[in-house]
């Protein structure tokens, strides 16, 4: 099983299965969110969309998955100038 397959199993069993973390409340008629994600930066400058599947998957999964892994699997460049969002995980 590849890498790519493997990220999006881990993805779609922790949907299944997990109950994300957060705290509601209201105020002023509008309810408000706040979700406990981790933050992580980006290790390179064209790397904003794996530093934000990182962040997700480590919040959903409990699993930190390496930039530069997802940067492999999501065609990441810094010619493109980061990363298309159709090669991001759905």
């Amino acid at each position: 099983m590849n890498k790519g397959a493997i990220i999006y199993l881990i993805l779609l069993l922790t949907i299944i299965f997990d109950q994300p973390h957060q705290i509601s409340f209201a105020t002023n008629g509008f309810d408000i969110v706040i979700l406990s994600v981790p933050h992580y930066y980006q290790v390179k400058w064209y790397f904003c969309g794996p530093a934000s599947v990182q962040m997700v998957l480590h919040y959903i999964s409990g699993v930190k998955i390496n930039q530069y892994v997802l940067a492999n699997e999501m065609h990441t460049s810094s010619s493109s100038g980061g990363t298309y969002t159709n090669y991001m995980p759905k």
